[in-house]
């Protein structure tokens, strides 16, 4: 007979989903503790001009793109209750520990990989490549410009090019990272029209110099 076609959940599998729920829900919240028990409880911190402050835009240089609202907004909002230099260096340890893929070893071989791309652009890695010579971090908003975002999270481009001094366009440079069968999976084009690269995303802002 007609139906929906879409098939029923079993009241087992209902109980599973909700234990699945509250373990999650368990878990998130164990975490959000062990980040305030690093001394980052009660209000938010606005700190002044000093060696504290100075600490904490360092960090957020560092790790900003990854302590965002597009992740836990708690960890943010957590982050910001943070009063002594300690404090914010064990929530940086206690926040990147849950990230690392084995828990078992003593090292987090994600962060390794993380602060090793940082040091690359910070190194400014690309700029002597023969592909895209020239091409310049800090010049690009440095770790908070879209280049370096897509460096962090990709690593360094299977190919890239560039393409400067046009007639009309902006200047564009592609990056595409490929597979181990060199099967392309993904491809960043990024314009300049003369306040950095930036990710192409709409026609209309690349389409002319003016």
């Amino acid at each position: 007979c007609a139906g929906n076609g879409k098939p029923k959940t079993t009241p087992d599998q209902k109980n599973q989903a909700k234990l699945e729920a509250e373990a999650e829900a368990k878990a998130k919240a164990e975490y959000f503790n062990r980040l305030k028990a690093a001394g980052c409880e009660g209000d938010k911190i606005k700190l002044k001009t000093g060696p504290v402050r100075d600490h904490k835009n360092r960090l957020l240089e560092r790790y900003g793109f990854f302590l965002s609202p597009k992740g836990y907004k708690e960890e943010k909002d957590i982050f910001d209750r943070c009063s002594t230099v300690e404090a914010m260096d064990r929530f940086i340890e206690v926040f990147w520990s849950i990230r690392g893929p084995d828990p078992a070893t003593p090292d987090n071989e994600y962060k390794d990989i993380i602060d090793q791309r940082i040091l690359d652009i910070q190194n400014e890695v690309l700029f002597s490549d023969l592909d895209i010579a020239g091409t310049n971090f800090a010049h690009n908003h440095g770790l908070r410009g879209e280049m370096a975002r897509v460096y962090l999270l990709r690593g360094m481009p299977s190919g890239k090019a560039k393409i400067s001094n046009t007639a009309r366009l902006a200047d564009l440079m592609v990056w595409y990272y490929v597979d181990v069968s060199q099967r392309p999976m993904f491809i960043f084009l990024f314009y300049d029209k003369g306040f950095g690269y930036q990710l192409y995303r709409k026609h209309r802002v690349m389409n002319t110099t003016k």
